[in-house]
């Protein structure tokens, strides 16, 4: 993978700003894709994907999210439904994706000749795939495929990570267990990740499926009908996604010595309580969005300090970790709602 790309993700783990974009799919069916209501045109399935790149561009990553498709499932191109907005940052979603209500692994792998796919047949991925280039690939799939048909799923999958690699011999491929905690696919993803991964084009399995609640008559409910995440079921998979992603590009960059190891903020978006733990003595400055600093200590090594922001305005702030004269930066949310 290159150094510039490592370097850019790392953003993710709220420690630097870059400048080139990170390109990222989504993959999937309904689950991913989301959905309007097409009488009153608004977006009533909102999927992951806003609120997965809302995590991302609120830690100031330069986010460009690609694929083959713009819309949500019965949106009219000509009759766009209100694209979200972060509420952190003003910036506009980028739409873009490569997922398809209803489809099944073999849809997404080899598309499929109905008309009522994206308004014309769906493209097999490898024709798909001249239109775009993901550095990352987030693959949720499975989910439509009958459990007898099992180990085809199996081979679908491999080959749609063999197809993006054809496209981007460097592609970080997540492959998830799904959110439908029933289906058996979940029970091949780890081999998958296992049997496909490489050093150049790493394939990591992300655990979707435990602590999903499905049950819509659970208080606690993460779906609208078993199936489609409602609001939490949303943030659940974008949260499980943004630390899959953090976790990987942590390995192997050489940072395994460095500041950034011997500190933890968390979490990283907070209704008002951050922890700071440091393996040393750090002076520590949180600023505001606007570079005034708002509160200052030290943390002594081994212990763990708790502070409450819930008296600052929501928004974006930096806490500045000082050891030793090197300093290093996180980024933390404040979102009380």
């Amino acid at each position: 993978m290159k150094k510039s790309l490592i370097s850019l993700l790392l953003i993710s783990s709220l420690y630097l700003v870059a400048q080139t974009p990170v390109r990222i799919v989504c993959m999937g069916n309904s689950i991913t894709h989301g959905k309007i209501d097409k009488p009153s045109n608004t977006i009533v399935q909102l999927s992951y994907r806003p609120c997965l790149w809302e995590m991302l561009d609120s830690a100031g990553v330069n986010v460009d999210m690609v694929g083959y498709y713009k819309l949500w499932f019965d949106e009219s191109p000509t009759n766009l439904a209100p694209t979200p907005v972060s509420k952190h940052t003003g910036h506009v979603f980028d739409r873009d994706h490569d997922s398809y209500y209803g489809a099944k692994s073999y849809d997404l792998l080899y598309g499929n000749q109905s008309s009522g796919w994206t308004g014309s047949p769906l493209p097999k991925l490898s024709d798909r795939l001249k239109y775009y280039t993901p550095d990352i690939a987030l693959v949720h799939i499975g989910s439509n495929d009958p459990d007898s048909i099992l180990n085809k799923t199996v081979l679908n999958i491999e080959t749609i990570i063999d197809e993006l690699r054809t496209k981007n011999p460097k592609v970080i491929v997540f492959v998830a267990k799904v959110i439908t905690v029933w289906r058996a696919i979940n029970t091949k993803v780890d081999q998958i990740a296992a049997d496909k991964n490489t050093e150049e084009s790493p394939v990591i399995a992300v655990d979707l499926a435990t602590g999903f609640i499905n049950d819509p008559a659970n208080p606690n409910t993460m779906t609208f009908d078993w199936v489609h995440p409602n609001p939490k079921g949303q943030r659940f998979m974008a949260d499980r996604w943004y630390k899959a992603i953090q976790n990987q590009l942590n390995k192997g960059t050489g940072f395994s010595e460095n500041l950034q190891d011997k500190v933890e903020v968390y979490p990283s978006i907070s209704s008002g309580i951050i922890r700071i733990k440091s393996s040393a003595n750090a002076q520590i400055q949180i600023v505001n969005a606007l570079g005034r600093a708002i509160k200052s200590l030290k943390v002594i090594e081994n212990i763990s300090v708790e502070l409450d922001l819930s008296n600052f305005v929501d928004g974006l702030y930096v806490v500045n970790i000082n050891q030793d004269g090197r300093t290093v930066s996180k980024k933390i949310i404040l979102n009380k709602r």
